[in-house]
């Protein structure tokens, strides 16, 4: 018995060592279908990663919903569950079951096992590492393969990109591992403030950007100092904040070259068929509703599920304006009653059918209510009035009201918005991104 033992091992050993033998040449083969660096230094190179660098920020891909597995909105870049939600502007929505994990998001007792934050996070970081391969390509591309201008016109592309998702990971997570092109053991400490990083890499992006672009997805050299001044702003750098902030309210342009200014109409400013020529857009995210893939991952899916239930949007109920918000928009003589909002209630039709009797309040109210808020009898877009219950999945849960912002006319069905039959679930058989600008629609 022992014997046969003795002899399968070491006829098992021996085969073993014959394998390897025979495949060493075949293990130092490159992986199928990968492209190093050497292949890609050019500028077709760099620019082919960039555009991935920019195609994170919506923080999807194709098959699974968000980067790393999650689902859309879990990472959307519009932020509505951790802005507008936990902010008090807007209730989750839907019913109580459905997204439950929002429910604890919204009443701020989520610990840092719930999956919301582990997709957000990993999207966030997917972006990182897309603009550090860009940083580190552009290190390798000779000047013939590609002029000094353009490349550094794509390192501060790369590095507005990467200020950005920085700048998210730092207001999500407060101290998070910094990791650049230069890191060699991406496992880092979390052991210090990221500021001064996030603040290098937006000066980089406002001295070397160009003021225009050919395309205007692309940012330009106001939208870093834009957003620098941001940075500025959530460190309480008030005097540094207020002079660049200044300096591109009175110079600045967006990429397009048009100077900055405000839309004449609350409702240009939303709509993406007036995203050319827009003189309030500092820095676009480019979606796309018909890119011929009969996917949804390039349109705003992150807000997939923000429409107006039962309604001709067909899904899902969520992100719903609260009372408070509406309230807000009272006010007297055309000022804002900013103490005394709440001492009369905007009247809604909680819990009156929609073919019941209802009047709209006749108070005073800033104008811009209804180009944020769908209320009851007001009209809708063009979509006639909104019709309160009908439309509304759980009035005794989430409210009676419904957003605008977001939502597209009637009229626009079929260019900027478009169904698209797909088995993968239930929410995921239409697009609702908008072809081109799309600002965070706060309420």
């Amino acid at each position: 018995m022992n014997l046969s033992k003795k002899l399968i091992l070491v006829l098992t050993a021996g085969a073993l060592s014959f394998l390897l033998l025979g495949c060493e040449d075949h293990l130092d083969v490159p992986a199928k279908g990968a492209l190093s660096e050497d292949v890609l230094a050019d500028e077709q190179g760099v620019q082919t990663l960039l555009i991935g660098a920019y195609a994170a920020l919506d923080g999807q891909d194709e098959w699974s919903g968000a980067v790393g597995g999650g689902l859309g909105w879990e990472a959307s870049p519009d932020n509505w569950i951790y802005g507008s939600v936990t902010g008090g502007d807007a209730h989750k929505g839907s019913d109580a079951s459905d997204q439950g994990p929002i429910n604890n998001i919204q009443q701020f007792n989520a610990d840092p096992t719930l999956g919301f934050f582990d997709t957000k996070w990993k999207a966030l970081y997917e972006g990182v590492s897309r603009a550090n391969s860009v940083l580190r390509l552009l290190e390798q591309v000779d000047e013939e393969d590609m002029g000094a201008e353009a490349q550094l016109t794509a390192a501060a592309e790369a590095r507005f990109l990467r200020g950005h998702y920085y700048f998210e990971l730092r207001k999500f997570f407060y101290r998070v591992p910094w990791i650049d092109e230069n890191t060699e053991n991406v496992n880092q400490p979390n052991d210090r403030e990221i500021w001064e990083d996030i603040e290098a890499d937006f000066q980089f992006a406002y001295d070397n950007l160009p003021a225009t672009q050919s395309d205007r997805a692309r940012v330009n050299s106001w939208a870093a100092a834009s957003y620098l001044g941001k940075v500025y702003l959530y460190q309480e750098k008030t005097a540094e904040a207020y002079d660049i902030i200044e300096t591109a309210i009175n110079n600045g342009t967006t990429s397009e070259g048009v100077s900055y200014d405000l839309m004449e109409s609350p409702r240009d400013i939303w709509d993406p068929e007036q995203e050319s020529g827009n003189p309030e857009a500092i820095f676009y995210l480019q979606m796309v509703a018909d890119d011929g893939t009969v996917q949804i991952s390039n349109s705003n899916q992150g807000m997939m599920l923000n429409f107006p239930y039962n309604s001709p949007f067909r899904c899902c109920g969520f992100y719903q304006p609260t009372q408070d918000l509406v309230n807000s928009y009272r006010t007297e003589n055309g000022l804002p009653l900013i103490d005394s909002y709440r001492d009369e209630l905007v009247t809604n039709d909680m819990g009156i059918g929609s073919s019941s009797q209802f009047e709209p309040y006749d108070g005073e109210l800033d104008p811009r209510l209804d180009w944020t808020v769908g209320r009851r009898g007001v009209a809708y877009h063009d979509w006639g009035p909104f019709p309160g219950q009908r439309w509304v999945r759980d009035q005794s849960y989430a409210g009676p009201y419904y957003g605008k912002k977001h939502v597209y006319w009637q009229s626009q069905e079929g260019t900027v918005a478009f169904f698209v039959d797909t088995t993968t679930s239930n929410f995921g058989n239409f697009s609702t991104g908008f072809r081109g600008l799309m600002k965070t629609p706060r309420m």
